[in-house]
């Protein structure tokens, strides 16, 4: 009797404590492939607590990931941070900006091919509630960076423009001769 009653004590705290430290919700990114100048993409969330600070980030690394340190500080970019508020659903959505090479504070890393310091190919949207330091419940989202450049628009060749152009000179002609000659009878 005594062993089913610790182990119902035991089992209800393991349980108790298991989703304490559960992720915190369910987000999403609109995109998970990024220009390599960068670019926005939009960060969706929901079931976070109601009216609390979202802070959104893009860090160099996966805190969550096994046998990483991670320090928000100095594995964030601060200067891309946005903290908007969940408001009464615990629901919402961030239009945010990454950037493509280095991080605009000059923290001497940055993501994708334009990067010239300790480079990332694939970086990750943090979103954490409460503070920004919370590292108990904070999500990751893998963001990797294009390595095309960017499309070069074909010019037409001279060939083709140089008779086309020559029709609509005729044609214009054709057609400012005609109408004067229709207004003249008129």
């Amino acid at each position: 009797m005594r062993f089913k009653r610790t182990a119902a004590i035991a089992g209800a705290a393991i349980m108790a404590g298991g989703l304490g430290s559960a992720a915190m919700a369910a987000g999403s990114l609109s995109t998970s492939v990024i220009p390599a100048a960068g670019g926005n993409t939009t960060v969706s969330w929901s079931g976070l607590p109601i009216n609390s600070t979202v802070f959104i980030e893009q860090c160099n690394r996966d805190g969550n990931a096994p046998g990483v340190i991670f320090t928000p500080l100095s594995d964030c970019s601060q200067a891309t941070s946005l903290n908007p508020s969940t408001g009464p659903t615990g629901s919402g959505t961030q239009v945010f900006a990454m950037f493509g090479g280095d991080d605009p504070n000059e923290s001497g890393w940055g993501c994708g091919p334009n990067t010239t310091g300790i480079k990332y190919d694939t970086c990750y949207v943090r979103l954490v509630t409460g503070v920004q330091t919370n590292v108990a419940t904070d999500e990751f989202y893998p963001v990797t960076f294009s390595t095309d450049p960017d499309p070069v628009v074909p010019e037409v060749p001279l060939n083709i423009l140089l008779p086309l152009s020559a029709a609509a000179v005729l044609g214009g002609g054709y057609y400012i001769t005609r109408k004067r000659k229709l207004d003249a009878a008129a």
